[in-house]
Order: C-alpha cells, then structure tokens, then sequence
C-alpha cells in the first residue's frame, strides 16, 4: 500500500493540475484533422516519462540491490524500461514529426540500416552486463543505446 507523504502528494496534485492545464490548452487549439500528430507527440511524453521514472527508480533503490531477492529482475525491468521508453520517445517523435509534416515521410533508406540496428542492439548487451554487476547509483548512466 502506497502512502505517499503529504509534500509528494502536493507535488503529484501540483503536477497533475500542471499537466491537465497544458493538455487542455493544448486540446483547445487542436482540431481533428490534427489529432493524429497530437497523439504522437503526447506518445512521446509518455516514453519520456517511462525513461525517467527507470532512472528514478534506480537511483532510488540502487543502494538496496545487493540485499534484495529479487535485484536481478529488479534492475532487469529498470534496463529494459529505459531502453523500450527511449524507443518509444524516438520513433513518437518521428511519427509526430512524419504526420505534421516537419519529416519527409518516406521511408529512411539508410546504407547499412539493419547492420546499424543490429549493431546498436548488441552494444545492449555489454550495458545490460555492466548495469547487472553494479549496485551504484551511477550505474543508470549506462543508458541504453537507441535503435533506428
């Protein structure tokens, strides 16, 4: 059961009406034919959130890793988190930008894409390693490395 402290609870209220405001000023001004582009970009904020609350919660609980059971799947969740919502953010950020117009939309013909992307998710690997045998707080600088 989760029982936040009466500053946190302020703060999630304050941040909560903060991004309520935005949003429905944001919406105001939006009309339909723009929704598309609008949940991209919203999409984005959501794998932005998911990257920082894995950093958050590794900074958090890092100092713990060594006595916790269950670490591995622990610090398991907090990498891949990080890595799926820095994703997230990216290819949002390239859909929003593909929808309203800001990209060109065809398709990126990159020499080498796939050896690229395959590259970049085996340099995970070692990271993922190095994270697993640290319990420093800094460790969460190893951030996973984006795919195209």
């Amino acid at each position: 059961m989760l029982s936040p402290s009466t500053s946190v609870t302020m703060q999630m209220f304050g941040l909560t009406a903060a991004g309520a405001a935005i949003g429905s000023k944001i919406a105001s001004r939006t009309g339909p034919t723009e929704l598309p582009q609008l949940v991209a970009l919203f999409h984005s904020f959501v794998g932005a959130s998911a990257v920082f609350a894995c950093v958050g919660t590794h900074m958090n609980d890092a100092s713990h890793f060594t006595s916790m059971p269950d670490a591995g799947i622990h610090q398991t969740a907090i990498f891949l988190g990080t890595a799926i919502g820095a994703i997230t953010t990216t290819g949002s950020l390239v859909a929003w930008g593909k929808l309203d117009g800001r990209l060109d939309s065809s398709a990126l013909n990159l020499p080498g894409k796939n050896a690229i992307n395959i590259a970049c998710a085996a340099a995970n690997v070692p990271l993922f390693t190095s994270y697993m045998a640290s319990t420093s707080p800094s460790a969460g600088t190893s951030i996973p490395l984006l795919l195209l």
